[in-house]
């Protein structure tokens, strides 16, 4: 083999592993939004249902051949039965693993919750604070399931965590 020839091969060997490792995750567009919808079963309250409903946007900002990391932030309203309890708002960190369209979603940050009930509650009591006094910050977790196309404009998730609880997800990728 001449040296032409070597060069060519280790071209064609070097464009065909390059082309091998190739991430899906490129073509994952850049926005995604989604509406969740949770519900939890308090035990210490004699098994009241709490309910969660929130609206969050997500942004992809790293990829790997094997993983996407995403940021996210949202908010939304928690009921306790059909009385609102309060708002929340997190902010996170996603990591994306998976091939296709079916995906492992980690999620590490943290939440707020402003409490509305307790307020109320010192309202209708003649206690007065400041709003600040009503807001709890908790660390933000969620695991679970994603189901998207690389290229597909639809998400779909369902999982575990805080604050949205036990939860599932609908939404768009742009």
């Amino acid at each position: 083999m001449n040296m032409l020839q070597r060069i060519a091969f280790l071209a064609c060997v070097s464009l065909f592993f390059s082309t091998q490792a190739y991430s899906q995750y490129v073509k994952i567009r850049q926005n995604n939004v989604y509406a969740s919808l949770g519900t939890t079963i308090d035990f210490s309250t004699s098994g009241l249902y709490y309910s969660t409903t929130g609206l969050a946007y997500e942004r992809k900002v790293y990829y790997t051949r094997n993983g996407l990391l995403n940021v996210r932030g949202g908010g939304g309203l928690v009921f306790l039965l059909a009385e609102n309890h309060g708002y929340y708002y997190f902010t996170d960190f996603v990591y994306i693993y998976g091939e296709n369209w079916h995906h492992l979603e980690l999620c590490l940050g943290g939440s707020g919750i402003y409490n509305m009930h307790k307020k109320n509650k010192d309202l209708n009591n003649d206690v007065f604070k400041s709003s600040l006094d009503y807001f709890e910050w908790y660390p933000s977790l969620y695991i679970g399931y994603r189901f998207h196309l690389p290229n597909g404009p639809y998400v779909f998730r369902s999982g575990i965590g805080w604050p949205e609880q036990i939860s599932v997800s609908f939404g768009v990728s742009f």
